[in-house]
């Protein structure tokens, strides 16, 4: 059974909660002046993975103390993403906390923000429960309307195996040309005593901020293309930790990816990013989330930071002040 689905479950288990720690009260909102709660939800539908605006103050006498218990996964059946205390100042004898929760909900259907409970502290010593009511909102499918399931997969493509004999004579007396040149090429250069000096390929970690910074000026997300931002922005870490770690991050399920990674040097607090960039970018890409300006911002500054934090250091590159010369790089 699963609690989130189950409001009562919640409230019955905030209750033992405030038993084990000596309180006691009544399980059930208030009349008692001296305490005023609302709760608010700024939609009454959403659509799976929408972010829900979930509001509750709570005005008091500053006589008392209030103590919410804070949901650690799940309000009912909404997912918890953030959540935020704002404590109000007194003014004439009075005080408020008023609590702001981002929700989202992954069960299409009629669903119910569940009853929150706060237990109210008199200075007797006193404890009393009031609940907020519970706020019913409808969660809306991706599917249309009419679909009895996800559509199945196409079948395989037919590629064409058959190639005019003259275009496979053509292509292969290129390359014997241009094999050819190149082997005369060496050897001339070779018997003039001349060096062929190939140019190193360029540090993973400058590719990545080259194409991260790409991403930035196109601004996807300001055109309301949100699924391309993610992918795009996905593409471009994995490709950075293929190259720097040497995993196969392209062909790879995020989970798979992190499982290799751990295997390197990569330090766990970059896994720990590389993994919440990337569990957005999936949000992103197979459940239609589209979130704000804001969050995809914090995720392009998320990425710089990765790279930030595991790029590899180079002899090229300058010595920061106070390291020998002859120290070589460390």
């Amino acid at each position: 059974m699963q609690f989130h689905k189950h409001p009562m479950l919640v409230c019955a288990g905030t209750l033992l909660v405030a038993l084990a720690m000596g309180f006691l009260g009544d399980a059930c909102a208030s009349d008692d002046a001296r305490v005023r709660i609302e709760s608010s939800a700024d939609r009454t539908v959403a659509r799976i993975g929408d972010a829900i605006i979930y509001r509750v103050t709570v005005e008091f006498d500053t006589t008392l103390s209030v103590v919410g218990v804070v949901p650690e996964k799940a309000l009912a059946a909404f997912d918890v993403r953030d959540r935020r205390a704002i404590q109000g100042e007194a003014e004439a004898g009075r005080r408020s906390v008023t609590e702001e929760f981002v929700l989202a909900g992954y069960s299409p259907g009629n669903q119910w923000i569940g009853a929150r409970p706060y237990l109210i502290r008199s200075a007797d010593g006193r404890v009393d429960t009031v609940m907020t009511a519970a706020i019913p909102v409808e969660v809306v499918s991706m599917l249309p309307a009419d679909a009895e399931d996800i559509r199945d997969i196409k079948g395989p493509a037919e590629i064409p195996t058959a190639f005019p004999v003259w275009w496979i004579v053509g292509i292969s007396a290129a390359g014997v040309a241009v094999a050819a040149t190149l082997v005369w090429y060496i050897r001339r250069r070779r018997r003039r005593g001349e060096v062929i000096i190939v140019p190193p390929p360029r540090p993973s970690h400058e590719v990545a901020y080259e194409a991260l910074e790409e991403l930035r000026r196109q601004n996807l997300p300001g055109s309301g293309q949100t699924k391309a931002y993610y992918m795009a922005l996905s593409e471009t870490i994995r490709r950075y930790l293929g190259a720097r770690f040497g995993v196969p991050a392209m062909d790879r399920t995020t989970a798979e990816m992190l499982f290799l990674l751990k295997k390197t040097e990569c330090r766990r607090d970059v896994g720990v990013s590389v993994r919440e960039l990337l569990d957005t970018a999936d949000r992103a890409k197979f459940a239609r989330w589209e979130g704000t300006l804001e969050e995809a911002d914090d995720q392009m500054k998320r990425s710089f930071r990765i790279v930030d934090e595991s790029k590899q250091a180079w002899i090229n590159e300058p010595q920061e002040e106070g390291v020998a010369a002859a120290g070589g790089v460390h």
